[in-house]
């Protein structure tokens, strides 16, 4: 049986899109309020930056799941690698004292 170790980034992607739509909508909503006051001005800025952190923990997250899933991958492709060789092993060829 066959079975896929690709990991899936459905969640993380998807969050990711959406984190980096409200970056683009707060950037538009400061480019165009001109009449914003000093501190709603500072708050804008401040979620900006705190969406911004926000998709960069979500984009470290999804590189740590993958290299995650990519060790097990290629430790269970070691075990059953080993498994066959124990397992062919009986079927060599025999000693000959050295010569064939």
């Amino acid at each position: 049986m066959t079975t896929s170790t690709r990991p899936t980034l459905a969640v993380p992607s998807a969050a990711t899109g959406l984190l980096a739509a409200a970056t683009a909508l707060i950037a538009v909503g400061i480019s165009f309020a001109d009449d914003l006051s000093t501190p709603a001005f500072i708050a804008l800025i401040c979620a900006d930056l705190l969406i911004v952190l926000a998709m960069g923990a979500l984009i470290g997250a999804s590189v740590v799941t993958n290299r995650t899933a990519e060790a097990e991958a290629e430790a269970a492709r070691l075990r059953r690698d080993l498994e066959t060789l124990d397992a062919l092993e009986p079927l060599g060829a025999p000693e000959t004292g050295g010569r064939r």
